[in-house]
């Protein structure tokens, strides 16, 4: 209702709306989460990041790692990249992480890393591009996402030989990723090798 009502240019009657929800919602911190990504949207960062941050303050003593990560999440939204990376940094401190929870921590720090380096080629920043990327952990580097993206910094600069030569070793050992041959596609594409770029596509869809 409330993001129908900001749609709608109600902002008022929207505010009014989150507002009477997190009053019932005070003691449930997802439903606290899910409220405060709406406040993000809106462009409210603060206020949507203090609801939860005010239940995980008051319940410190035995945090909810399944509520940090939540809360990790809310920080991406916001643009917060420093204080996320602070953030996960300490919940990796945390004994006793459940395999869900480890995958979910490790996913977030990815995603980070991935952001980062995408800001980094937006700004021709080639060298820091790398540089992130190479300090990414092993957990990271093995994961299909990490592997597509030195491909990225290289079509960017043009390096389209080398490029190939790293989607070529993916696609050895994933031959069906589909990912990875729209990769292809665009740097055949870049390359201008439009006819083999467009019998991927095809290929692939």
């Amino acid at each position: 209702k409330a993001r129908a009502q900001f749609a709608e240019g109600q902002h008022a009657a929207s505010e009014k709306s989150l507002n009477s929800a997190a009053a019932l919602a005070v003691d449930d911190p997802y439903m606290l989460a899910s409220l405060g990504s709406e406040w993000i949207a809106q462009g409210r960062s603060d206020h949507g990041l203090d609801l939860l941050g005010h239940w995980i303050h008051t319940h410190s003593v035995k945090p909810d790692v399944d509520v940090l990560l939540r809360y990790g999440d809310l920080l991406a939204s916001a643009k917060r990249e420093g204080e996320l990376k602070s953030w996960l940094a300490n919940i990796g401190k945390i004994p006793g992480l459940t395999p869900n929870q480890q995958k979910r921590l490790e996913d977030q720090g990815l995603r980070q890393v991935l952001r980062a380096t995408d800001l980094a080629l937006a700004d021709e920043d080639y060298e820091q591009a790398d540089k992130l990327l190479n300090q990414a952990s092993p957990e990271y580097r093995a994961d299909p996402r990490w592997l597509l993206e030195p491909v990225d910094v290289r079509r960017y600069q043009g390096r389209y030989t080398e490029a190939r030569a790293l989607l070529a070793s993916i696609l050895a050992k994933r031959p069906d990723d589909f990912e990875a041959r729209l990769a292809l596609a665009r740097v055949l594409e870049q390359s201008g090798a439009h006819g083999k770029a467009l019998a991927v596509v095809r290929d692939v869809v």
